[in-house]
């Protein structure tokens, strides 16, 4: 069941999890990685994939730009977002489109069985030019989309190959960036998202700064500690009495 093409109760289903998996990692590295972006067009970007939605018939529905992005299988990511930034020779935005352009699949209309076989039956006599247009034609590319994401291997190698790809910069930690407390042009509603997003940043590193608590050795010694000073005192008083 594609889950941003119906409303309601609906079962869960392996392809929605890898889904799912590039709209956290899409959201993770727009919103910290290092890029040419302000905090106005981050929070922009994030309002306008993520958190927008409209009244419907019964509630509140979601989703829209995402499906949108994914069919027309477009940029996924914001345009040239990590030019002349420390990520903008690593594989990053590749991934992320070619994760984008194999899931949104679930979203093109299906291509009939005697166009794929038409397909098939050209490219045992194609070569080169015309067997990569064969190999690049939309229903081609629609049947091996759809057999990538029937198990999570295509994901897992993906991401792998990334990984050890070339371009990464040494230093590439993430970091926290500012969304623009002063984005007065985003709008209300946006103003209260930037609001929302650095609470919740404060709240990630309030929770990293609290003191840890006893470990479970400390409390072992500490009630080792006790019995044996208690064993002691009563020993004390029974020579006394």
């Amino acid at each position: 069941m594609v889950l941003l093409n119906t409303s309601g109760e609906t079962k869960q289903e392996l392809q929605d999890d890898l889904e799912s998996f590039l709209h956290v990692l899409t959201w993770v590295v727009v919103r910290y990685s290092r890029s040419n972006l302000s905090g106005n067009e981050r929070a922009a970007y994030l309002k306008m994939v993520f958190d927008k939605a409209k009244p419907v018939e019964g509630g509140i529905r979601g989703g829209e730009k995402k499906r949108e992005l994914l069919k027309n299988g477009d940029e996924w990511t914001p345009s040239e977002w990590l030019t002349n930034s420390p990520l903008e020779h690593s594989p990053l935005n590749g991934l992320l489109n070619e994760l984008a352009k194999t899931l949104g699949v679930r979203y093109r209309p299906a291509h009939s069985d005697a166009r794929l076989q038409r397909i098939d039956s050209l490219l045992e006599e194609a070569t080169g030019e015309t067997q990569v247009v064969l190999l690049e034609s939309a229903p081609y590319q629609y049947r091996l989309h759809q057999q990538r994401i029937s198990n999570h291997d295509w994901m897992i190698k993906t991401m792998q190959a990334a990984v050890d790809g070339v371009g990464w910069p040494d230093n590439d930690k993430a970091i926290p960036l500012d969304l623009g407390h002063s984005a007065l042009a985003l709008g209300p509603a946006a103003r209260m998202d930037v609001k929302r997003y650095t609470e919740q940043d404060q709240q990630r590193k309030s929770s990293k700064s609290l003191k840890s608590g006893p470990s479970s050795a400390s409390l072992k010694r500490q009630a080792e500690s006790s019995e044996v000073g208690g064993r002691v005192k009563r020993k004390k008083s029974q020579l006394k009495s």
